[in-house]
């Protein structure tokens, strides 16, 4: 991967665990990064949060987004990260990926987890934005978040960004 292309790291965290891998990303390749916030973004509750989940997944909803990507062109790769919730993402993330659809950019994708592994979401990915270049994904497990920069790095090694 050239030096010269422009990296955005965007993420949804809940609850600072997807946020604490992005901010490992950042300190290995730098780039902008960028949160993907919603109203469900600021529940506190767990019970809430669940409820809140099950909700807009039941409906098939598509969250406002609280905070706008400035400049989404001038992107040529995206690492886009997000907790795993019932084999996918938040629902705010539908809404960035159809709102942007990254055509021709290269999207990296890395999650969280209790369990779950990557679940469908590169599939999700590459249905929401056809026209991207959806590259291997990175599952990480909460309790090896903190200490996964060697993951991190060897993933990024495997797809060209370092």
């Amino acid at each position: 991967m050239s030096s010269s292309q422009r990296i955005l790291i965007a993420y949804y965290s809940q609850t600072g665990t997807t946020k604490s891998v992005a901010d490992i990303i950042h300190k290995v390749i730098g780039g902008d990064i960028f949160e993907i916030r919603s109203r469900t973004s600021n529940i506190d509750s767990y019970n809430d949060l669940v409820e809140a989940f099950k909700r807009e997944r039941d409906q098939n909803a598509r969250p406002d987004l609280l905070d706008e990507l400035t400049n989404p062109d001038d992107y040529d790769v995206i690492i886009l990260g997000n907790p795993c919730w019932g084999e996918l993402f938040p629902n705010a993330t539908f809404t960035f990926l159809e709102k942007y659809k990254f055509e021709n950019k290269t999207i990296l994708p890395f999650d969280t987890h209790m369990g779950s592994g990557l679940g469908s979401i590169v599939n999700e990915i590459k249905k929401l934005c056809p026209k991207a270049i959806v590259k291997d994904g990175l599952a990480i497990r909460n309790t090896r978040c903190r200490n996964c920069r060697t993951d991190v790095e060897k993933w990024l090694h495997k797809n060209g960004i370092i």
